[in-house]
């Protein structure tokens, strides 16, 4: 199995290198175009094509992240996200991305790590904001409330 998968690694570099600038814009297309069609396995091949030609661009990478999102294959889409974290360690979307996947999976200070570096970033971001508060409380922790009697309003 190990074999098949260097080969097929070593065609789509093949394939990859002879590729321009146009027809990688155009691959970029119809990978999510068949995302948008439901056609998860083709869109990642299309993404793979497009990772063999520049490996260091993020985008493919966090696209690719996506569409495993969606298909419920979250080590892969967790896998993707950190790399396009390695190229771009500042990526607040990819850090979100990876901070809800991490959610699903109930990991949730792996999570709150990721919600925290967003909101180092950009203390506005409102959906780290949200999603820390969730996953504190999931935790059993609070996160920016203070606790408050009811008063009765008569």
């Amino acid at each position: 199995m190990e074999k098949s998968v260097q080969q097929d690694q070593k065609i789509l570099s093949n394939l990859a290198s002879e590729l321009s600038l146009e027809q990688l814009s155009s691959i970029m297309k119809n990978a999510r175009a068949l995302d948008e069609l439901g056609q998860y396995e083709e869109a990642i091949s299309w993404y793979d094509l497009v990772i063999a030609k520049n490996p260091l661009d993020p985008i493919p990478w966090y696209d690719k992240g996506n569409v495993f999102d969606s298909i419920g294959k979250y080590k892969e889409a967790i896998s993707c996200y950190d790399k396009v974290l390695e190229i771009n360690p500042n990526d607040t979307s990819a850090m979100y991305n990876k901070g809800t996947v991490l959610s699903r999976l109930g990991k949730y200070e792996e999570a709150n790590s990721c919600y925290d570096k967003i909101i180092s970033i950009d203390p506005t971001h409102t959906g780290a904001l949200y999603n820390k508060r969730i996953t504190l409380n999931k935790l059993g922790m609070h996160y920016g409330v203070i606790p408050m009697k009811q008063k009765q309003i008569l």
